[in-house]
């Protein structure tokens, strides 16, 4: 897939506008990467997300972060201590201080817009954290051309699609999914609230939820 180049950590490459007709829309079920595939190798490197692609899986799943210079970030924790060599939270430190450090000992650190890039075959699950990274957000899946083959989870939905348009796909967040959960369990039906978004990314170790 190439090597990185100068400041960056992976190659430019061109998105095609549609894959297999968007997110979700080809035959599930779906297995989907967590933080890239972070039982392959460190969590949101590239290594993990290519290593994840060659084995076959085309769903993704990473968490978005903003640096405190605008730079969208994959990138799991609001700190960086526990992964990498360096100490504080992202949105104090600049992506020149991210771009030297490495994850867990392995590759660095990615930029947003570099993965969507460097995999254009595949769909991504983005957990937004912030509500600060709604418009970075919004420019990056527009400068991919993207939209339609990324679903995004968080608790700022409504102003992402304002701002990317009906192609945009969505999915609950992690308090609407606990809602949904504890509900399917309860057998009972949930409050209609709770259908902040189009899909339901059910962790594995909840194993089968009932839908009511």
């Amino acid at each position: 897939m190439g090597a990185p180049g100068p400041g960056r950590t992976t190659p430019r490459r061109v998105v095609p506008r549609d894959l297999d007709g968007g997110y979700g829309t080809d035959c599930g079920p779906y297995a989907i990467a967590h933080r890239g595939g972070a039982g392959l190798a460190p969590e949101n490197t590239f290594e993990a997300f290519s290593r994840s692609v060659s084995l076959g899986v085309r769903y993704l799943e990473t968490d978005v972060r903003l640096t405190s210079d605008g730079v969208l970030v994959a990138f799991h924790d609001e700190r960086v201590d526990r992964v990498t060599d360096l100490r504080g939270r992202v949105d104090h430190l600049t992506w020149s201080d991210l771009r030297r450090a490495s994850v867990d000992g392995g590759g660095p650190i990615m930029r947003l817009d570099d993965l969507l890039h460097a995999l254009p075959r595949t769909h991504f699950a983005v957990d937004l954290k912030g509500g600060a990274s709604v418009e970075p957000l919004a420019r990056v899946l527009k400068d991919a051309g993207a939209g339609s083959r990324e679903c995004v989870a968080g608790a700022w939905l409504a102003r992402l699609r304002e701002a990317c348009g009906p192609r945009l796909r969505t999915a609950l967040g992690w308090r609407s999914l606990a809602v949904l959960v504890g509900c399917a369990k309860a057998g009972v039906r949930p409050p209609l609230g709770v259908a902040t978004g189009e899909f339901v990314h059910v962790p594995a170790p909840l194993g089968r939820v009932p839908l009511v």
